[in-house]
């Protein structure tokens, strides 16, 4: 496990995402969410780990249109 994914761990639940991991040939929207009411969800689209200073935040469901890694944390 690297550093930034060790120092989130056990902080806030994990983000859960309305579609599950699968390649599929359209496109998709797939909504995030935390169980805990005002946390700030920050996601990525590369690949990369999402941290307090990287990564978008997110505010709607996203629509992925071609291959994507989505990764997200609370």
């Amino acid at each position: 496990m690297d550093g930034d994914q060790a120092a989130w761990q056990g902080v806030l639940p994990p983000v859960t995402f309305s579609a599950p991991h699968a390649l599929v040939s359209a496109p998709i929207t797939v909504a995030l969410q935390v169980a805990m009411p005002g946390a700030q969800i920050r996601y990525t689209v590369d690949g990369s780990v999402p941290t307090p200073e990287t990564g978008a935040v997110y505010t709607q469901p996203l629509t992925l249109t071609h291959t994507t890694l989505l990764r997200a944390v609370a």
